[in-house]
């Protein structure tokens, strides 16, 4: 039967810790055999050696220091108080290990023992999270992109370098605030706390493209794209969101001025066509109307059947005529110049309730007569595209027109009865081409719309326009 000090030796030889006995002098008197594993040394081959051929060389001034205050104060220090050390294998590889020490006295020497479990694979493994982590923070600190987090509040968590250098806070600044209360646009706030608390109720996951106006602590707005995505914990639960956003203020105001260029070289080159009909397509049929007249007392003469054609004719020029005069004022509304919008839109509802089978009623609480031309020319173009929709596709008898300035801009609402779209579809066919027209348009005069309609139920269309002095002021030669 074993002794206990058999028992113990037994016990020390062949646990999973590594154990270690040195004297007070630093040199190795007894490793087990796991601690000879931890290392990669063979049986036998570290007694006598210093506790120095441990240690990497960079640590050995700092680690003698350490072991020599602790033999003048030996205090028990066990593992679970956290202490770990570097060491070095007989390979040269790093390791980690947490370490427990005690020590004993005999002959009035001090020797330490020490109990050493490696924890190398958690030490690598937090070193590279942590190289991660570094690599993530850099990538925030140098991304031209917004990177924010909002708790269920809708309160800033995180924002990183480029969020607050557009914001014009620091992150100290930042963090606390009520990102919607703060930050949005009054114009976009309801839009983007709808969008958001569709995300934190879990009706949605993510969202896919959004733009909104954010305002920097010196009012200046900013037009941004996010993408938008919730944060859950380990139980699930949905905590907050994470958004990255990118910058477009200068990309949309490049892609707005082009649109306007566009749309102003449109509005010249139908102007050019509605002068060359009016200069000489009509003045050329209004001649030839003047010369049949003059000569139509000298007709009775000729048979019946001839005198028919001869009057057929005339007529169709002057119908050709009346249609001409008609495309030559759709392709440029002179009216606007010389009486302003509010003119030129009643005239428009009373020619197409005279060539169409359909009621229009309009409602407005005067338009400025002072609108820029170009601004009142696009209002203008966009009902006429609106009516030409609903004439062609809506199968409606009855369209309602609302215009009314609201503060700092003008609001438009168009509804007729017809049979509907699907707006998503729509939108993507030939058809939707309307639509998207009426979508530049408003896109370059800065406003917003909004389209509501489904099968069977007409359609209703909301525009916003922003008006500012300058657009009262500005007169944009057509």
């Amino acid at each position: 039967m074993l002794s206990n000090t058999a028992y113990c030796k037994l016990i020390y030889q062949y646990i999973d810790e590594g154990i270690i006995v040195v004297s007070q002098g630093g040199k190795i008197l007894w490793v087990n055999e796991s601690l000879e594993k931890i290392f990669g040394y063979e049986s036998g081959e570290l007694l006598n050696k210093p506790l120095d051929t441990l240690i990497p060389k960079a640590f050995i001034g700092s680690h003698d220091q350490k072991r020599k205050s602790y033999i003048k104060n030996p205090i028990p220090r066990p593992r679970h108080h956290n202490l770990e050390f570097e060491g070095i294998r007989k390979d040269g590889k790093p390791i980690w290990l947490k370490i427990g020490l005690n020590s004993f006295e005999d002959d009035g020497e001090v020797y330490s023992i020490a109990q050493l479990t490696n924890v190398t694979d958690k030490r690598l493994a937090e070193i590279n999270m942590q190289k991660y982590a570094d690599r993530a923070k850099l990538f925030l600190k140098l991304s031209k992109t917004i990177f924010l987090e909002l708790d269920q509040k809708g309160n800033i968590q995180l924002i990183n370098d480029e969020g607050c250098l557009i914001l014009g806070v620091s992150q100290d600044e930042a963090v606390g605030l009520n990102w919607f209360n703060t930050f949005i646009s009054d114009h976009d706030r309801p839009r983007i706390k709808l969008l958001f608390n569709e995300l934190i109720n879990g009706r949605i996951s993510d969202t896919k493209i959004v733009t909104s106006s954010i305002e920097s602590k010196s009012g200046e707005k900013r037009l941004i794209q996010w993408h938008n995505t919730v944060i859950k914990n380990q139980k699930d639960k949905i905590t907050g969101t994470l958004s990255s956003g990118i910058d477009i203020t200068e990309q949309e105001a490049l892609k707005k001025s082009q649109n306007n260029i566009v749309l102003l070289a449109t509005e010249k080159e139908r102007k050019r066509v509605a002068m060359e009909l009016h200069d000489g397509v009509i003045q050329t049929l209004s001649a030839v109307s003047m010369n049949l007249k003059s000569i139509k007392d000298a007709i009775f003469t000729l048979p019946e059947s001839n005198q028919k054609a001869f009057d057929e004719g005339l007529n169709l020029v002057l119908n050709t005529i009346s249609e001409i005069r008609a495309i030559s004022h759709d392709l440029m509304p002179s009216i606007i110049i010389n009486h302003g919008l509010e003119k030129a839109l009643n005239d428009l509802i009373e020619r197409t309730t005279e060539t169409n089978n359909i009621m229009v009623n309009y409602q407005s609480d005067g338009l400025s007569k002072s609108l820029d031309q170009m601004y009142a020319l696009n209002i203008y173009r966009i009902l006429q595209e609106l009516i030409q929709n609903t004439i062609k596709h809506a199968e409606a008898d009855s369209i309602s027109i609302q215009i009314q300035k609201i503060e700092e801009f003008i609001q438009i609402i168009y509804q007729d009865n017809g049979i509907g779209f699907n707006t998503n579809l729509h939108l993507g066919n030939s058809e939707g081409m309307g639509i998207q027209n009426i979508k530049a348009r408003i896109d370059s005069m800065n406003g917003d719309i909004t389209i509501e309609s489904s099968k069977g139920k007409g359609v209703i269309i909301m525009a916003s326009l922003p008006i500012t002095d300058k657009i009262l002021m500005e007169q944009t030669v057509i």
